[in-house]
């Protein structure tokens, strides 16, 4: 009785620890107690699953086996448990088979028995198992055929999140419709679905889902359909169903922080601002993420950086802290023109290189960090480590992009065509039914030498005589528009001309990614053979030595060479005085009315064709760090695709030959159209804050404000541009 007592008041301290939470005091004390009274089978028992909680599975096995006061029936189970702990389910499902035979009135064990095989997915078997535990034991049997069910959708949830990790969309995807055609109401299927299909702009069956579903709460439902109206570009609809939620559940600090997220998007900065203090009064450790975002989408980049760093002065060693610097890092790099900072993230590369080939962590921000630096060496050392989800991803895309730089263009498209057919590129995915409808009625001839001009509108009409003309002078054969439901008559006055092709939509600019499912589905159509030429009514091209060569030298030149792409970007133009309309209120000579650029640009190496941002400019004074790098010309039939506008495509041979795009955004009643653009819900909400800058800065904006700093050139000719370093000297284009 002394030596019960003893063992009891040991178990009544481990379970006493246990209670309060202390595991280590537990396991502490389990293993002092087994010390003094190694065959106290009760001790066993209880270190062996202590040892079990702490992955110390060896030395619990070893404490069973060792054991000469346990039962074979009492050890066989303690190594069942052991053995599914460690999740070696086979050994574990031997073991309780064997105590089933041995011991058939083991109601616990024969429970146990049939879970493994659920955990397994031998789910036959476990049904008809089930069935026969229930004759036996039928209060208890309804647990177990809620847990089939359970089991069931788990093992859909963990292919899913294997798709993912392995970097399949497309098969994620799969799964989770496939499951929900099976377990329509089950609240973890109907989240990972919603979320799957908003991820390929689905977003009316994802609704849908949201909608019909009787399993989700009424929290679970908004939050759910808030994520859709955002992922939609909706956001007045989700930042009302936000506010709902703020108010029926005040202690969602992730609901709350998307709150204020959208109030950033919408461009309520003040109101963002006030909210942020309230949030960091009751979530303090999370709140500086917010700070970070209020600057940044403000374009206070600059101020984010120095926000981050005095961050991990205070900690050093904050893995979040470390990965947001970084990353902050290289946005400055991609969109300031600071020198400083390209020094900073090459020290900071030096730092977390090594770091990165085993911390998941890290090894995005110093894989992007060493490509956009040009560290050829340490980029191709990180691509050494394994990697999978968002880091398998990005890999493919430098794995594609060093396969490019080495010459084996053949490689960085097959890198790309398996990437794009496993993950969700939303400008990829094809028109739905009715989206896009054709509105003229000429003929359409099969030549397969027509140079073809594609482009997407809304409201143009003021541009559209001078684009035309100069289009047609330099060679375009052929123009295929896409009109978003214009209300100023550029429907009307394109479908009286006789080379244009006229198409037209309502979907909402952002809903069909800035144009780009139009464009891309319109060339895989119509664009199929000879060149495409993809720039927007406000873009006038310009290549070397343009005043006498048309634009089938350049393409006659680019074909006899093997060349597939051209590429080169955006010069933002203006005047220094506001010339005025002609009186019919078109424009006639965006060219010589806004004839001045200012050639401060810096271009960064980026893993995705042509592989360079480019920012600067005029807009730079506003601090629009917008990617004005143009992939405007491509050859017909080789699977380019225009993924973020023209801004990059996928992989093709590119052309010796750069090209220049005079973008007159800056023209006619431009600040008024910077406003509209801004309220419009009709752009994705990185370009309504780009918008919202430019708009601040340009309402107030007089050449006489003009920073005497920044270089002012007048545009003479293709050759100004030779001139300040924007495009390639002229060649002879017969050779």
């Amino acid at each position: 009785m002394f030596l019960k007592g003893k063992v009891q008041r040991i178990i009544d301290d481990i379970e006493a620890a246990r209670a309060g939470g202390n595991e280590v005091r537990a396991l502490d004390l389990a293993l002092e107690g087994l010390s003094v009274f190694p065959e106290q089978p009760d001790l066993i028992g209880l270190g062996c699953r202590l040892l079990c909680t702490w992955d110390r599975f060896d030395e619990a096995m070893e404490l069973v086996e060792r054991s000469t006061a346990l039962s074979p029936g009492q050890a066989n189970t303690l190594a069942a448990e052991t053995h599914e702990a460690a999740h070696r389910l086979d050994e574990a499902l031997a073991l309780r088979r064997e105590i089933r035979v041995s011991d058939p009135s083991d109601g616990g064990n024969y429970r146990r028995y049939i879970v493994l095989l659920l955990k397994i997915g031998r789910f036959d078997s476990a049904e008809v198992e089930i069935e026969k535990f229930a004759s036996k034991y039928p209060k208890s049997a309804s647990r177990l055929r809620l847990q089939v069910t359970e089991e069931k959708v788990q093992r859909i949830i963990d292919d899913i999140e294997a798709a993912r990790a392995g970097g399949n969309e497309v098969r994620a995807l799969d799964l989770a419709l496939e499951g929900l055609s099976v377990f329509p109401e089950q609240p973890d299927l109907i989240r990972l679905g919603c979320r799957l299909l908003c991820t390929w702009d689905r977003f009316d069956e994802a609704m849908e889902l949201v909608e019909r579903s009787t399993a989700l709460s009424p929290g679970q439902a908004n939050t759910l359909a808030a994520e859709t109206h955002e992922a939609a570009h909706r956001l007045d609809e989700a930042l009302a169903l936000r506010r709902e939620i703020r108010v029926s559940a005040p202690s969602d600090g992730g609901n709350y922080r998307r709150y204020i997220v959208l109030l950033l998007k919408i461009g309520r900065f003040d109101s963002a601002e006030v909210e942020i203090e309230k949030f960091a009064s009751k979530y303090p450790k999370s709140a500086w993420r917010l700070r970070l975002d209020w600057l940044n989408i403000q374009n206070l980049r600059l101020e984010g950086l120095e926000f981050m760093e005095a961050l991990l002065a205070v900690q050093p060693e904050n893995t979040e802290y470390r990965s947001t610097f970084g990353g902050q890092l290289l946005m400055c790099m991609m969109k300031d023109d600071d020198p400083t900072v390209s020094d900073r993230a090459a020290e900071f590369l030096d730092e977390l290189v090594r770091e990165a080939l085993t911390n998941e962590a890290m090894f995005i921000v110093a894989l992007k960090l060493a490509f956009a630096l040009g560290r050829d060496a340490q980029t191709r050392e990180l691509l050494t480590r394994g990697s999978e989800g968002d880091e398998r991803r990005l890999r493919r895309r430098v794995d594609a992009a060093v396969a490019h730089r080495d010459g084996d263009i053949a490689k960085a498209k097959q890198i790309w065509d398996a990437h794009c057919a496993d993950n969700s590129y939303p400008t990829l995915r094809p028109c739905r039914p009715g989206e896009l409808s054709r509105v003229d009625d000429r003929p359409l001839n099969q030549d397969r030498a027509e140079i073809r001009l594609f482009t997407v509108i809304r409201n143009e009409l003021w541009r559209l005589p001078w684009f035309i003309d100069y289009y047609r002078a330099l060679g375009v054969d052929r123009f295929f528009f896409v009109d978003n439901d214009s209300t100023d008559g550029s429907l009307q006055w394109l479908l009286t001309q006789p080379d244009i092709h006229v198409f037209h939509t309502v979907t909402p600019y952002a809903i069909g990614r800035s144009g780009m499912v139009w464009v891309n589905d319109l060339v895989s159509s119509f664009g199929r053979d000879g060149w495409v030429l993809y720039v927007d009514v406000d873009e006038a091209l310009i290549f070397p030595g343009i005043e006498h060569h048309g634009l089938c030298d350049l393409t006659n030149y680019m074909q006899r060479k093997g060349h597939e792409l051209a590429a080169g970007q955006m010069v933002d133009m203006f005047a220094l005085d506001d010339p005025p309309l002609s009186s019919d209120g078109f424009e006639t000579d965006f060219i010589s009315n806004y004839p001045h650029f200012a050639p401060c640009y810096n271009r960064t190496p980026e893993p995705v064709c042509p592989y360079y941002y480019t920012a600067g400019g005029i807009r730079r004074l506003a601090g629009v760090g917008e990617n004005q790098t143009k992939t405007p010309l491509i050859r017909g039939g080789r699977n380019i695709r225009f993924l973020g506008s023209s801004h990059t495509v996928t992989p093709g041979v590119i052309s010796d030959v750069s090209v220049a795009l005079l973008h007159f955004k800056l023209a006619g009643d431009f600040r008024k159209e910077l406003r509209e653009d801004t309220a419009s819900n009709n752009r994705v909400a990185s370009c309504r804050a780009r918008y919202q800058a430019s708009a601040d800065f340009f309402e107030s904006w007089t050449s006489a404000g003009l920073d005497p700093s920044i270089p002012i050139v007048r545009y003479e000719s293709s050759q100004s541009l030779v001139d300040t370093g924007l495009l390639t000297p002229p060649i002879d284009y017969g050779r």
